[in-house]
């Protein structure tokens, strides 16, 4: 059996990394449209309707990453969208592109910790699955 190693995966704002970042999770779900009637004899049924995806993304804070807690701030201010990439890089292996628009971006400074960040990036259109190259 095939595995990947999850500390590879990156999510990308264009061709640059979020930098510094510990971890990254893909959310892709759909919504459930209740179809249930009298003539179910008491289950319930749905047909699936529309879907949506959100990237989050966990790291340090970094002011000098290429894509850090500052330019995707300045993007959130500003209403500009991403295009995300969700991907290892690595040849042939699976990649999620799509645009994004920033949702949130949080900044943590604890005692005697690195300073950290978080993002919450969430799909406006298609996730368009591929083969990286």
């Amino acid at each position: 059996m095939a595995e990947q190693n999850g500390g590879i995966t990156f999510v990308y704002d264009g061709t640059d990394p979020i930098g510094s970042s510990t971890n990254c999770t893909l959310t892709v779900n759909g919504k459930e449209i209740p179809t249930s009637n009298k003539d179910e004899a008491g289950w319930e049924t749905h047909i699936q309707g529309k879907k949506n995806w959100e990237i989050s993304v966990e790291g340090f804070y970094d002011p000098a990453d290429t894509v850090s807690f500052d330019t995707l701030l300045d993007k959130l201010i500003a209403l500009t969208q991403v295009n995300v990439k969700y991907s290892s890089g690595v040849s042939s292996t699976r990649k999620y592109e799509g645009t994004a628009s920033i949702m949130s971006v949080v900044r943590t400074d604890n005692d005697d910790e690195a300073a950290g960040c978080s993002f919450t990036l969430k799909g406006t259109g298609a996730l368009t699955p591929g083969t990286e190259a």
